[in-house]
């Protein structure tokens, strides 16, 4: 399948359709004017830019638009983010100029973008973009350029880069087209193939191979934080254009869903933020369902005729971005100009939306004003402010609510009332008393859990986004749950009865109700209990998730109880301390709104540190004095809901919790975070499993029956699915006939690369179930299955270059093969075998069969290769084109194969054990770039041709010499000099007369520095 056919040219020919104009390049054969640029370096079409600011802004003269392009690429900094952010503040708010030369106006604002006459913009993609390496001023386009698949331009700026790959092969596509995209923006370290000033714009980046498609921002470090655009909305699904087998690809999705010329300027104007997070900061742009949600409700705002026909209720499940969905619902009502007039009340508790609509509110000119009080609130209310009004629930309490309605303060119909958790009866307490008080007002609720009396409220739904959809767009993750409350209970001679008719007061209460319940409440609040438990989870916790860098969350029974709970965890924390077992810290961030008075001292330490902390990676370093040490967290009633930490994994419950209240607290460990973590965990402790299928079953009455079994699951479900895995892999090893022991057959088998690639995919997806499955017992039934297949798996391996590739990431899984291992006496680790060894010739003929034999010595030539690649490039690229040639003439006459293999395996051996002629062995690779370059070969050099390359040899090296220091590599001024010094020498008069030495000369510099730097120091020798 070629991937210009099926993945690019597509992608170009939706491009068309949607109004953009394309420029289609030859690769090598292009020049910069045919993409309205002046030469490779620039990224930006500086005439359609041009063009654009005078249609924009028809008072600019040549000398200003001048001016205001010339900010636009002023790079006084070469950190991506800071220059992404900067022209970002740019392109959205614009700048100004002295004056409107005509009108005499002072400091008018100048445009970039139209955003609202689509007309006055230029929409241009262009394919294979060639744009120059940073730093490299050579003229071959194989060294000195890159080409991108697609680039989208604005008005003659880079805003999106679209990096195709077709699909299947030996490697993840989308993995493989991210990676390009990371070299290209020179994000990888040691990346030389790139240009990080084309990044500078750019908006978002798309990965790509027609079936799959995925954008994100150039903070996007792995494919766990790239999106599918799985609604093209207002379009459906059944206009866009389909596959043969009647199905739209994601491919088309992405593009009609943000591409539009009209889309990609709304998701630039109102639905992209910049945020501060642990790693620092974050760029996000809206995901499909918060794009369609705003525009529904727009939609209402403005067509509604009634102040119910204009609000309603949004849907979104868990972890999907409510909070940021208000957030580009403001930005949307204000970029239509319609609701300039309105005031905006948010009824919320995230202390991040209020930082985020202060720094946007500012630029439009609208005041974002925060209420303390309950009568700081009346008074906002009561203002005909125009403004944004905070009214954040954790500054209120739910009696001084309930105490008294508010009374009539403002009757106007321009009012919009925003609330956040909806379902929530604090929220619902405080949203009916600003709904008295603004009694015309419009209200739009955002639950993750609807239940029926916020549905009441809000009557309709403006949207919906369920688990299922969440979970197939890759926003959240699966929930795994157990009950483990039995288990750990009654074994210790527990009241058998305990959990029977076990129910509390309402949803959001600690007080639990029915018969005995004082005496229930008493036994969860027991040390004993509270040990037997704790042990438990610890035992759970470091065995299942601790070693993969995950954190945990306990939920206590009540204030005290937690409390409790941070005395015994400490005290078993530090019994494996002494054991010299690797333990965490564990701590606790509760109220402390008791009578007691041990609970209030704990309820006084700082929360704020305490969940950083928790947040943050285990070996963070120190922010603030602050790291990431905390790895259990244990709570009461806080942090259950608006509480994001992605590195938790798991939530221990020991509190009776139901309905919404429920399926929020698990919902604390769903949140997409890295490669790794593939699903969160719930272990039950208290007997709520019952209660979650209630939740479960009152959830399916509102949608569709699947919506939330696809996100919930148990072990008996997870094991069902291993057990499915583990057949087809069954299937596949009948289907090839071969023992599964037979590691020399498997091996010769595994060199085909398609049959390989099913077989690693298959094992993947087996080992990630597996991973999943491990904290339950049920998966003990699978490890010997499991080492087996391992071996299997590591047969395919041998065939991959990259030693990371399809590697198990789970070091919980790692731990079992390391002990399967240990109990047969095999060493793990075990380094490759040098090429060149008689250990080697003993393996490859130990070897059945020949096509085995070929392979192991294909293996290791390109293993051989690869790895001295970069100290001798000339060497060895001439020695793996000659592998290729060998591949190519014999196809599979595997006999030939082998012999032609072992000839080039003596043939490098000997080339590299060759004297250079009194050359130093380090000089070599120089030497064999001289004799290439300028002589065409490397071999059989005549008399005259190896003196002048020997000489030219030591004259180069003698330079490097000189100059190498311990900071030359580090510094750029150093390298500058050190390249200029090379340039003189080759242009010298001793040099210049060379046949083809001024052309290349440039190229060879390039070439020199190359070698220069991996053999630094002598490091290769």
């Amino acid at each position: 399948m070629r991937e210009d056919t099926f993945v690019h040219e597509p992608f170009l020919e939706s491009l068309e359709r949607i109004d953009w104009e394309v420029i289609r390049l030859n690769r090598l054969h292009q020049t910069p004017q045919q993409s309205h640029r002046e030469s490779f370096k620039e990224v930006v079409m500086r005439s359609k830019l041009h063009d654009a600011l005078h249609a924009i802004n028809p008072f600019l003269e040549d000398d200003q638009i001048v001016e205001c392009i010339d900010r636009l690429l002023n790079f006084s900094s070469h950190a991506l983010i800071s220059q992404n952010s900067r022209i970002f503040e740019l392109l959205l708010n614009g700048t100004s100029v002295d004056e409107n030369r005509k009108t005499k106006e002072k400091s008018p604002t100048v445009r970039y973008i139209d955003f609202d006459h689509l007309e006055h913009n230029s929409f241009i993609a262009v394919s294979e973009l060639g744009v120059k390496v940073k730093g490299i001023e050579v003229e071959d386009k194989k060294v000195s350029m890159f080409y991108p698949d697609v680039v989208l331009f604005l008005n003659g700026i880079p805003l999106v880069v679209v990096e195709a790959k077709k699909p299947k092969g030996k490697k993840d596509s989308l993995q493989e087209a991210l990676s390009d995209l990371q070299d290209y923006a020179q994000q990888k370290e040691g990346a030389k193939k790139g240009n990080r000033e084309l990044f500078y714009f750019n908006h978002f980046v798309v990965v790509t191979d027609n079936n799959k498609a995925k954008f994100g921002t150039i903070t996007a470090t792995n494919l766990k934080q790239f999106w599918r655009w799985s609604n093209p909305y207002p379009m459906r699904l059944e206009e866009l254009p389909m596959s043969g087998a009647g199905v739209v690809n994601d491919q088309n999705r992405l593009i009609y869903g943000m591409l539009k010329p009209r889309h990609l300027l709304e998701i630039f104007q109102s639905f992209t933020v910049f945020s501060s997070t642990e790693s620092g900061v974050e760029k996000v742009v809206c995901r499909h369902q918060q794009f369609r949600a705003v525009k529904k409700a727009i939609e209402r705002l403005q067509n509604g005729e009634t102040a119910q026909e204009k609000g309603g209720l949004i849907w979104h499940t868990q972890g999907s971005g409510k909070s940021l969905t208000m957030m580009f619902l403001i930005r949307a009502m204000y970029a239509t100009k319609k609701f300039d007039d309105w005031k905006i009340i948010l009824i919320n508790d995230r202390t991040d939306l209020e930082t985020q609509l202060k720094g946007t509110a500012g630029k439009i000119g609208v005041t974002v004003s925060s209420a303390n009080s309950i009568a700081e609130l009346k008074e906002l209310i009561k203002s005909d402010a125009s403004d944004i009004v905070m009214a954040m629930v954790q500054k209120f309490q739910q009696r001084e609510l309930s105490s008294s309605a508010f009374p009539v303060l403002n009757k106007s119909e321009k009012i919009l009332i925003m609330v956040d958790e909806a379902h929530r009866s604090i929220y619902s307490s405080l949203g009916s008393n600003i709904k008295n008080a603004a009694p015309n007002a419009v209200m739009i609720g955002y639950t993750g859990t609807p239940i029926e009396k916020s549905h009441k409220l809000f009557k309709d739904y403006i949207d919906k986004y369920t688990m299922k959809e969440s979970i197939e767009d890759g926003a959240t993750l699966r929930i795994v749950y157990e009950g483990r409350a039995h288990d750990t209970e009654l074994k210790e001679g527990a009241i058998v009865n305990i959990y029977d008719e076990l129910d509390v007061e309402d949803d959001e209460s600690d007080e639990l109700k029915g018969l005995n319940a004082q005496i229930k409440k008493a036994y969860l609040e027991s040390e004993k209990t509270i040990t037997t438990k704790a042990k438990d989870m610890l035992e759970h916790y470091f065995t299942h998730v601790f070693p993969n860098g995950y954190k945990a969350q306990i939920v206590a029974p009540s204030q005290k109880a937690a409390v409790s709970y941070k005395k015994i965890i400490d005290a078993l924390l530090k019994e494996r301390e002494e054991a010299k077992e690797k333990t965490v810290k564990a701590d606790i961030v509760i109220s402390g709104i008791a009578n007691d008075d041990e609970v209030r001292e704990y309820g006084k330490r700082d929360k704020e540190s305490i969940t950083d902390s928790f947040i943050m990676k285990f070996d963070s370093e120190a922010k603030d004095g602050i790291t990431g040490e905390i790895g259990i967290l244990i709570v009461n009633n806080m942090l259950l809901t608006g509480f994001d930490a992605k590195i938790e994994q798991v939530m221990y419950i020991d509190r009776v919790l139901k309905a919404h209240s429920l399926l929020q607290a698990i919902a604390r460990v769903n949140r997409v975070y890295d490669e790794g973590k593939t699903v969160g965990f719930v272990v039950d402790y208290i007997g709520v499993g019952d209660l979650l299928k209630r939740a479960v079953e009152y959830y399916n009455e509102k949608e569709q029956k699947d919506s939330l079994n696809s996100g919930l699951w148990d072990v008996d479900k997870l094991e069902s699915e291993l057990k499915e895995c583990s057949r087809k892999i069954d299937e596949f090893i009948a289907s090839r006939t071969i023992a599964i022991d037979d590691k020399d057959d498997w091996y010769a088998e595994f060199y085909d690369d398609e049959l390989r690639y099913e077989f690693l995919m298959l094992f993947k997806e087996y080992a990630q179930y597996l991973d999943e499955l491990y904290p339950s017992e049920k998966a003990v039934a699978f490890i010997d299955e499991f080492n087996k297949l391992k071996d299997l798996h590591d047969q395919a391996l041998c065939h991959e270059v990259d030693e990371n590739a399809y590697k198990i990431d789970s070091k919980k899984l790692q731990a079992i093969i390391d002990e399967h291992l240990l109990s047969k006496g095999i060493k793990q680790r075990v380094a490759p075998i040098e090429v060149f060894s008689d250990e080697f010739v003993k393996r490859k003929d130990a070897r059945k069969s020949a096509k085995a034999k070929a392979a192991e010595i294909e293996n290791a030539l390109i293993r051989h290769i690869n790895l001295n690649m970069q100290y001798d490039p000339a060497l060895y690229s001439s020695f793996f084109e000659m592998l290729k040639k060998i591949l190519e003439q014999f196809k599979e006459n595997w006999d030939e194969i082998v012999k032609e293999l072992e000839a080039l395996r003596e043939r490098l051996k000997k080339t590299e054990e060759k004297t250079f002629h009194g050359l130093k062995k380090e000089y070599k690779p120089y030497f064999n770039l001289f004799a290439q370059e300028i002589f065409g070969k490397i071999e059989d050099l005549n008399e005259d041709e190896t003196s002048l390359a020997i000489r030219l040899t030591k004259d180069i090296t003698a330079i490097i010499e000189a100059e190498e220091t311990s900071f030359l590599w580090s510094s750029t001024p150093a390298k500058a000099r050190l390249q200029m010094e090379i340039q003189d020498t080759l242009l010298s008069e001793d040099y210049i007369k060379i046949k083809g030495i001024s052309e290349k000369y440039k190229t060879l510099i390039v070439q020199i520095m190359n070698i220069a730097e991996p053999n630094k120091n002598g490091t290769k020798l």
